[in-house]
């Protein structure tokens, strides 16, 4: 009799070991885990905003009138064209463009985008003229037509870092204008590239 009472016993306290890990699973999500609700929360933060319906306005074709300041007041000329489109869920806008004439024929690659996390534009860009590549981050501007991002560029040739803005600005639904500035240490900023993009027919 003892010995039945021993076994039923045992097999209740092996039963309740085994079961305690399922029904406490059942009652609280493992550690590490995340809830449904938090899931929602950051699928809704992490999926496009107002911001990325700006970019999304860029969408389409254009023809591209770009002025190279290699010394100031002196522009070399040249023209292109310019083909924007919306992906990764509308995160990003991929820019790609090229120009015939001008000092050097170039092509250009520029991801712009929104990052709700920090609040801030951002930019990637991407060209022919190296092996390297840019980032600036920044925001919109007090009269909402334009974008200031700003960056920095290391050149370990010279072991020098250079300073520099880029600036969209909108000018309505047809043309926007893409800036490139350089910040020099003392001194204002100065205009190297300056693109106007003009939707084309």
């Amino acid at each position: 009799m003892k010995t039945k009472h021993w076994i039923l016993a045992s097999s209740v306290a092996v039963a309740t070991v085994l079961l305690t890990p399922r029904l406490v699973s059942q009652e609280e999500p493992e550690q590490g885990s995340l809830s449904q609700e938090r899931l929602d929360e950051l699928a809704a933060r992490n999926a496009p905003g107002p911001e990325h319906e700006i970019l999304a306005g860029l969408v389409g074709r254009w023809d591209t009138k770009i002025r190279y300041f290699m010394q100031p007041g002196q522009a070399a000329l040249a023209s292109g064209t310019v083909t924007n489109e919306m992906i990764l869920g509308g995160r990003f806008l991929r820019s790609v463009g090229q120009n015939q004439g001008g000092p050097v024929k170039r092509e250009q690659l520029d991801l712009f985008g929104f990052d709700r996390r920090l609040d801030e534009y951002t930019i990637a860009s991407f060209d022919n003229w190296g092996t390297q590549y840019i980032t600036a981050f920044g925001y919109m501007d007090e009269d909402g037509k334009s974008i200031t991002l700003s960056g920095r560029d290391f050149d370990p040739d010279m072991l020098t870092e250079a300073q520099f803005d880029i600036v969209l600005r909108f000018d309505g639904p047809d043309e926007y204008v893409v800036e490139y500035y350089e910040k020099p240490s003392s001194g204002p900023r100065a205009l190297r590239v300056e693109t106007v993009h003009t939707r084309a027919k």
